[in-house]
């Protein structure tokens, strides 16, 4: 049953890129030539997705690890789709601003 669920909203997740190509094939291949980072980070998330589901049985150790990594993603995805609101979007902006001169910092030491 949670796996049905899980593959519904996966095949959700897909359905609008998928309608956009399918329906106006020339505007998206011109838009989405180079997928903007949020389309990006969710086709990262659902190969993530289908591969800890594909590994579940097989290898516990690296299903864990790429459920793990699915999971920190789609919290990201989240952040960035409730900062879109415009009462919230400034706090999460300057937050995502910090996160990248912090890890600027990290980097160059």
């Amino acid at each position: 049953m949670i796996l049905l669920l899980q593959l519904l909203l996966l095949l959700q997740l897909l359905l609008l890129p998928l309608l956009l190509l399918l329906l106006r094939s020339r505007k998206y291949s011109a838009h989405y030539s180079h997928f903007p980072p949020p389309y990006r980070l969710e086709i990262v998330l659902v190969v993530l997705t289908l591969s800890y589901e594909a590994l579940l049985f097989r290898d516990a150790r690296l299903s864990s690890h790429l459920g793990a990594a699915s999971v920190f993603l789609a919290w990201i995805d989240m952040t960035l789709l409730i900062g879109r609101l415009p009462s919230i979007g400034i706090y999460i902006y300057m937050s995502v601003h910090v996160i990248r001169l912090i890890l600027l910092f990290f980097l160059v030491r």
